[in-house]
């Protein structure tokens, strides 16, 4: 990993299955963790740049021994300064993209008498391991917010596993500072998972790669199986395509389990998730227990929508815009939008369904599943939770809500 690689900045996407297992190897190989206790982290808290000069202020906890302290709570043991080229040459690699990211974040990590640059996230790792927490701490930085930290880090002397990234030029860099019962799971094990995927589904043929998106905290990888797909489509007599896939996710720096999540998706439309599995990073870790865990609550799941499919194109739907409005609030995504925006949504969605025209719950299903992919500007967040809630449009019961008196209808 080159050494520019280490920025928080860094993102990698490619849609080449070779090139994206490269780069799972390249982050799984530059990671080292450390175990250590708490009371050997010193935070070392940037005061500013002047003529040149870099100022920082020492953090150092108060001797526990001495029957008096020799300094009030929450002040720094001492200051230093150095020439700005040199600290950047010496500990940052020569690379001002880092002392950018220093006067960010506004402090470094001593250990062992080593300073080491930090990820933006790192101090909150930092806070979890003394028992401290909130946006005071890691929104903005100050001295006396660094010692109280280092004093509650030697009190504390908790068990803590250090989460570096190492560069081949040989700079080191924490990007999290977790629990001492963290085990780091190294994030080509995805290629496991793919290749029983590949084998239980696919007998051997390749998945479609969908692409991947990374940087030095979260990474996503995307699988589809077309073969699946027309094996759906010629048991079941489906005109419509029902695409089944994989969407893995991984961290091995704590930000995330690895987590995997089945996706399907009918035609032009956006995945939605059907099954999910997850491993925290503690204790032991079997991926093939793992993986046997993937096969039993997700490959299972694909056959069960393309089932539910042939249910829903035989019922009736005669009232679009009131079906529209029930299936959102059982399905739970009038609850994500909001009720307001929920009916307004019914209203505007029912307009683009032609009243000359007969429609079956399969068309209103379908039609809500793919709303994400019409919104522009909708957050990740947003997303996300109408993915989450997608699959369930498909298995609400519209035998129900197309058979009711609300609707004006007899069953």
């Amino acid at each position: 990993m080159k050494q520019s690689d280490l920025l928080d900045s860094k993102i990698w996407t490619t849609k080449d299955i070779d090139e994206a297992y490269r780069i799972l190897d390249e982050l799984s190989s530059s990671v080292a963790v450390t175990e250590l206790r708490s009371n050997e982290i010193k935070l070392v808290s940037y005061m500013g740049e002047s003529g040149g000069k870099v100022s920082f202020a020492i953090c150092d906890p108060p001797d526990p021994s001495s029957p008096k302290r020799t300094r009030n709570i929450g002040m720094p043991s001492g200051f230093t300064e150095m020439d700005k080229q040199e600290f950047v040459d010496s500990w940052l690699g020569g690379n001002e993209a880092f002392y950018t990211e220093l006067k960010r974040n506004g402090y470094l990590l001593n250990i062992g008498g080593t300073l080491y640059s930090c990820s933006s996230e790192t101090l909150g790792t930092v806070c979890s391991r003394c028992n401290l927490g909130g946006s005071g701490l890691t929104d903005k930085y100050s001295i006396l917010r660094d010692s109280f930290i280092t004093e509650k880090l030697a009190q504390r002397r908790v068990k803590c596993s250090v989460v570096m990234r190492c560069s081949d030029e040989g700079m080191k860099k924490v990007f999290a500072v977790l629990g001492g019962t963290y085990t780091p799971i190294p994030q080509n094990a995805i290629k496991d998972i793919v290749t029983a995927a590949e084998d239980e589904l696919l007998e051997g043929e390749k998945s479609e790669f969908c692409g991947i998106t990374a940087d030095n905290f979260v990474t996503r990888m995307y699988f589809e199986f077309p073969s699946i797909a027309e094996e759906f489509r010629k048991v079941y007599g489906l005109d419509t395509t029902v695409m089944p896939g994989l969407c893995i996710t991984t961290s091995d720096v704590g930000d995330s389990s690895l987590t995997v999540r089945g996706t399907q998706r009918t035609e032009e439309g956006l995945p939605f998730y059907v099954g999910k599995v997850s491993r925290i990073h503690r204790g032991d870790v079997d991926i093939d227990k793992y993986i046997d865990d993937v096969r039993s609550n997700i490959f299972t799941e694909y056959s069960k929508l393309p089932v539910r499919i042939l249910e829903l194109l035989a019922i009736d739907v005669y009232d679009v815009k009131e079906t529209i409005k029930e299936v959102m609030n059982r399905s739970g995504l009038a609850k994500i939008i909001g009720r307001k925006y929920s009916e307004q949504f019914a209203e505007a969605a029912s307009q683009e369904f032609s009243p000359a025209k007969s429609y079956n719950a399969f068309d209103i299903a379908d039609f809500i599943s793919k709303v994400p992919g019409r919104i522009m500007g909708m957050s990740d967040y947003a997303r996300e939770a109408f993915a989450n809630c997608t699959k369930d449009v498909f298995f609400v019961d519209f035998e129900e809500i197309c058979g009711t008196t609300m609707l004006g209808l007899t069953a």
